[in-house]
Parts: C-alpha cells; sequence; structure tokens
C-alpha cells in the first residue's frame, strides 16, 4: 500500500516514490541543496533526451515518458500508464542513477588529486575506465545563469505577514528587510504557479513556517516566505506562504518569448523599494503589456516548443480572435447569457509543467470525450465546460452540437432537449440551459469543435493565468463562438442504428434539415450516475509514510463533505482531521491532478485541473485517474468517501474506462 515502489537501495540514496499510477517521483533528498538540485536537473536532461529521441539499446520505456517536472530535490516523472510499464521505467531510471554515482565519484577522485574534473575524467572513460554500461545521450549545455534585481516594496498593505516574520525571527522588520535584500538567491526550480520562482540560499534567521491554513487569494506580485523558502507569486492565487512585500514585475507573460522572466540557475537579487516607486513600476509595467496584445484578427494557432527540463521555452505570441464577429463557415452561437462559469476547453496544455503553467483542461475527462464523440469530433477538440448554471447561446449559423454531463434542463425554442444527446440547431433558434439538476458540469460541443486560437498547444482556459481559450476568461454576453469545419456528420437517421440509439427519420444527406431537432441519444448503459456521496479509490503515496496510522486510518473511514471553496484549481473537503507524524510542511515538490494534500489543519485538499504543478504541503495519496471524473461533479455539500486500492486495480479500471469510450467511438463510426 506504500507509496514507495522501489523498496530497494537506489544509487545516490535515491527513493522512487508513486505519485498515482502515471508518475513515478525520484526523490534524492528532503533539504534545499544545491548538490541534490544539480542531480534532479541532470536526470531530467537525460530522461528528456530519451524520451524525445529513437528507442536505444536501454529500452523503449522512456518513449512512453509524457511529462517531466524538476523541482528542488526530486523529479515527477509522467508517463503513460496504459502503453507504458512502471517497472521497464523504474529500471531505466536506476540505471541513469548508477551513471550518475560512477561520474560524481570519478569527478571527486579527480577533485583530490588535484586535476580538473572535466577533460581528464571525460577522457579515461572514453579509454574504458568507469565506462558506463549503457550509452547516454549528448545533451545540450546548460544555459549560462544571469542575476535578475526584482525591486519589493515591503511591509503595509504589500507585506502583512512581516510583522509576524520578524517577531519569528526575533528581529526587527527593518533587520527582515535588510537581511532578505543582502544576498543574491538561486533559481531551483519553477513551478506552484506560472514562472513562480523557488529560491534557495534564504538566511536561516527569516525562515517561518507556512500559514496552517492557506489564504484563498494572495495578490500577483506578492514576495513570501515559507520554511527556508522564499520566492514571489507571479499571478494571483491562493497559498499558504508569509507575505513581507510586493514586487511590480511580471514574471510571466504567455505571449513573450521566452515566457518566463527567470529559469533555474539565474540568480535573483532582491532590492527595497518604496510605495510611489512601486506605482511608478507597476504603471510601467501595465504599459508594457500593451504591446503583449495582438489586434483582433480570426486566429487559429500558436505554435510553441517547450523543453522539460531546464526551463527554456520558445513561444511565439497568441493571436486573438474578435469575440463579436466571426468568418468561420460552420456553425456560430451568439452568447446571450453566459451562466454563472462557462469556459472554454479540451483536454488541457501538457508539457509545461516545468514552467508552472497548470495543464487546465476539462474537469471531467469522461463526460467531455462522450459528448465530443456524439458529434462525431476527436476527443481533442474544444468544447465548453458549464459549471452550476448553463448559457443561453442564438444560432446564428446552424449546426450540429451536443450536450452531456450534469444535466442542464436544456431547451431548444422552448421545446426539451434529453441531456446525452446530439441535435441540429437551425439558424434563428436559441438554446438555453438552466441550473444543474444532478451532477456540476455540464459539456456542449459543436461539430468540429469550437474554433479558438492555440496557445502552447491547447484551447483551454487557464483562468488564473488568463490565458487560452477567450482571451483566458469566462463566457460573456455578445460573445460569438464558432465552430471549425469538421467531418459532417451522415444525414440524419443514416448509421445511427446501433444498439440503445434513437434515430429520428430522414432521407438523404441532400434532404432539407426538418424543423424538428433531429436527435440521437447515448445508450443508457453510458451515461455516468451522479449523486452524493461520492466513492473515490486512492493510491498512497507520495508521502504516506509522514502521517501517523491513526491518520491514514481516519481518512479510510470517515466521511467527508465538499466546502463551498472547491473550484476547479482543487476541491477542499471538510471532516475529521487527518493526524501527521510531523509537521505538514515538505520542501516543494510536484503534484498530480488527483493528488491529496493535507496542510496543519489535517483538512484534505485534491487537486484538479487548474492545480498548480507544485506544492509545499504532505501529500497522502493520489485518486485515481478512472474516479477523477466523478469528483469533477460534485459540488458544494456532496459527500466525498476514500477507499484504498492497488496500482493493478487503478489500471485496469482506467483500462476499462478507455475501452467504454472505444466501444462507443466504434457504434459512431468515428475515430477518437
Amino acid at each position: 500500500m506504500s507509496g514507495e515502489v522501489a523498496q530497494r537501495l537506489q544509487p545516490l540514496n535515491a527513493r522512487l516514490l508513486r505519485m498515482g499510477e502515471a508518475c513515478i517521483v525520484v526523490e534524492f533528498g528532503n533539504t534545499i541543496d544545491p548538490e541534490l538540485n544539480e542531480r534532479v536537473h541532470w536526470l531530467a536532461r537525460y530522461l528528456e533526451e530519451l524520451r524525445i529521441g529513437p528507442e536505444s539499446s536501454i529500452g523503449p520505456a522512456c518513449n512512453h515518458i509524457l511529462e517531466l517536472v524538476p523541482t528542488y530535490r526530486s523529479l515527477a516523472v509522467y508517463f503513460d500508464p496504459i502503453r507504458g510499464n512502471r517497472k521497464a521505467l523504474e529500471e531505466e531510471i536506476e540505471n541513469l542513477l548508477q551513471e550518475l554515482e560512477k561520474r560524481e565519484t570519478g569527478i571527486k577522485s579527480y577533485q583530490a588529486r588535484g586535476l580538473r574534473d572535466d577533460q581528464n575524467f571525460h577522457k579515461d572513460q572514453g579509454q574504458g575506465l568507469a565506462a558506463p554500461r549503457t550509452s547516454l545521450p549528448t545533451h545540450s549545455p546548460e544555459p549560462k545563469s544571469r542575476t535578475v534585481i526584482i525591486p519589493v516594496c515591503y511591509g503595509g498593505e504589500f507585506g502583512p505577514d512581516l510583522p509576524f516574520v520578524a517577531k519569528h525571527s526575533g528581529l526587527t522588520e527593518e533587520e527582515v528587510v535588510r537581511i532578505h535584500t543582502s544576498k543574491a538567491y538561486r533559481v531551483y526550480m519553477l513551478g506552484f504557479l506560472p514562472g513562480f520562482p523557488y529560491l534557495g540560499g534564504m538566511d536561516e534567521r527569516l525562515s517561518t513556517p507556512r500559514l496552517e491554513t492557506p489564504r484563498t487569494r494572495i495578490p500577483a506580485g506578492s514576495v513570501g516566505i515559507a520554511g527556508s523558502q522564499t520566492g514571489f507569486y507571479p499571478l494571483e492565487s491562493p497559498g499558504g506562504w508569509r507575505i513581507i512585500g510586493r514586487t511590480p514585475i511580471k514574471a510571466f507573460n504567455p505571449f513573450s518569448d521566452p515566457p518566463c522572466l527567470l529559469a533555474p540557475g539565474d540568480f535573483v537579487q532582491f532590492t527595497s523599494i518604496g510605495e510611489a516607486e512601486y506605482r511608478r513600476l507597476l504603471e510601467e509595467e501595465d504599459r508594457m503589456a500593451g504591446v503583449w496584445a495582438i489586434p483582433p484578427i480570426q486566429g487559429r494557432e500558436a505554435t510553441s516548443t517547450a523543453s522539460a527540463t531546464s526551463g527554456i521555452t520558445a513561444s511565439t505570441p497568441q493571436t486573438r480572435i474578435d469575440l463579436r464577429r466571426s468568418t468561420s463557415p460552420g456553425l456560430q452561437l451568439r452568447v446571450l447569457d453566459p451562466g454563472l462559469l462557462t469556459t472554454v476547453q479540451d483536454l488541457g496544455r501538457w508539457g509545461f509543467q516545468a514552467f508552472g503553467v497548470s495543464p487546465a483542461g476539462v474537469m471531467d475527462e469522461y463526460a467531455a470525450e462522450l459528448t465530443n464523440l456524439l458529434v462525431g469530433n476527436q476527443k481533442e477538440a474544444a468544447l465548453l465546460e458549464i459549471t452550476l448554471k448553463g448559457p443561453t447561446l442564438k444560432f446564428e449559423k446552424g449546426g450540429w452540437v451536443a450536450i452531456g454531463g450534469a444535466d442542464c434542463g436544456a431547451t431548444l425554442d422552448g421545446k426539451p432537449i434529453p441531456n446525452w444527446s446530439a441535435f441540429y440547431g437551425e439558424a434563428g433558434s436559441t438554446l438555453a440551459m438552466g441550473f444543474v439538476r444532478e451532477g456540476c458540469r455540464a459539456y456542449l460541443a459543436c461539430e468540429g469543435g469550437f474554433d479558438v486560437p492555440l496557445l502552447m498547444g491547447s484551447g483551454s482556459t487557464y483562468l488564473r493565468a488568463k490565458m487560452g481559450g477567450l482571451d483566458g476568461r469566462p463566457l460573456q454576453e455578445g460573445d460569438v463562438l464558432a465552430g471549425r469545419p469538421g467531418k459532417k456528420l451522415d444525414a440524419p437517421g443514416k448509421e445511427l442504428g446501433a444498439p440503445g440509439y434513437e434515430a429520428a427519420t430522414g432521407k438523404n444527406s441532400n434532404a432539407s434539415r426538418p424543423q424538428e431537432p433531429t436527435i440521437r441519444t447515448l445508450p443508457p448503459s453510458f451515461i455516468p450516475r451522479y449523486g452524493s456521496p461520492i466513492l473515490l479509490r486512492v493510491l498512497l503515496g507520495p508521502q504516506d509514510d509522514l502521517f501517523e496510522p491513526e491518520g491514514l486510518e481516519t481518512f479510510f473511514n470517515s466521511t467527508y463533505i465538499i466546502s463551498h471553496e472547491a473550484d476547479r484549481m482543487g476541491y477542499r473537503l471538510e471532516g475529521p482531521k487527518i493526524k501527521h507524524r510531523g509537521k505538514a510542511d515538505i520542501v516543494s515538490d510536484a503534484l498530480a491532478r488527483g493528488s491529496i494534500q493535507v496542510p496543519g489543519h489535517g483538512m484534505p485538499i485534491v487537486m484538479m485541473a487548474d492545480r498548480q504543478t507544485t506544492g509545499g504541503y504532505t501529500k497522502l495519496g493520489t485518486v485515481i485517474l478512472a474516479d477523477q471524473h466523478l469528483l469533477a461533479q460534485g459540488k458544494p455539500g456532496d459527500e466525498v468517501r476514500f477507499f484504498p486500492c492497488t496500482e493493478e486495480e487503478a489500471i485496469m479500471a482506467l483500462q476499462e474506462q478507455k475501452a467504454r469510450i472505444s466501444l462507443l467511438s466504434r457504434y459512431l463510426g468515428k475515430i477518437t
């Protein structure tokens, strides 16, 4: 049951830990140390080259790696749990760790003899001394580091926790500021939020524990301390760091190249400024933000490339779309009422977690895929995610749409439309969706998918970063949504005779559209059931050993309630307190979707689609992939219960879910 999946001793005393069925965490230690961090980035560079390269002599396991997220002292290796094999991937990681250990031993030996390490050590390797067991790729040289000056206005409304830090440290507020600005800090990693720099080397006199209960809102630019770490928030966000000041400098801009101000290996020097200077610099930064925007034009895609290891990315600016008009030949919908929270989403923005960019994407992937299939779309097509209350939309150009997920009581020109169905909306018709009757989130797909620009490979809306979708925001009244050209659905009634389907009448593809909506519905056996209690299976790890046995027993034998603070970033639960062995804080490392964080207050928080990419609270376990869509349909007040399971059970459940989607795809004669 433990989250440590490889019990045998690893080279360099590394531990291989489990974070769900699709991630291995390679942990080199539990401190902030430059040597540990160098190991993390060394392993990340080699795994990345093996991932993108051809299958090598050491096996194909690395080709199933999806993404790498380096942190202070660990590397999260995300992989495909169906095509990949955890054991084979662990063996390749072990081989690389052995080579790293040999390399470090050899270099230290040469240094002890007073020789330079690089040329002599590698020359002897070429002659057969300390020859590697495997053939390692040649990685690109590390980027040169820079020192970046960050002006900060300390204290007051910008630094509400400065008095607490001073009192905890036995210093005056002026002494805290002087110490905090007295040295340059190494950038060890980016995470938590896009461009958020985790800095090391802070004077231990300033070490201060995180808040027991994280704040729900911390302003962008806030400079904070958490334990022996310091850093600053590029975006507004929840967080548990002690805030001592604020900088006007923007650390992340998705429209620039590169999008992050800092990269691992850089150094940050804080300098103290007054409030007047802060406001002047903030105005200057805001003016500069104007050059990021591109004139409103009909956009398609902004291409991007990224390395998942060293903090270097190239991204062309996102083209903006005119939200009041559209020239697309496909369906067009005008927003009359946007609903409570309606956003454009797809399967997410993967490959950028190393820079703190959350994948975002749909909350309920299962419902979204089924809804897309109903209109013949690829599973990656962009669609609308609707939370609690749906929008009212007018068809300015007719087309096929489908609704699924939570039942919102949809009507077309006042006539009820069954949930989990696809239908044709005539130009001039009005689709209205009300409050959810069960579940929390509904989905609306259109044939071809909604036409929004792709940013970093995805059209998903990431609300906290204000990026993707419709300029990084929810729908607003007056927006016009267009459908991409797609593979046209067959004529009404054609090829819809698969078991469980209802087909409306229709003669051929050239026939005029019927006045009544042509409907096809999902077979009842495919329709998920929503409601309370929500039962979720959990894989323990990676920090389950930091909880008391009675704490784990409490977690698995209690009922928790979804709080009103649950959102796309994370579901905060209320119920019996889960007891830690010691402190709830850890040195920040990676967070997967479904990770169950337990801060000092003892209440679990389940990470969701818009989660931060890293965090500093202990993680008890991970909700398995096949069950995450069930939690996404939970709303405040619903009950949640957790049950332990094995990795084999988790993978089998995921395979069964994928098989059901594949079966539906075959029924429809489409390709997912």
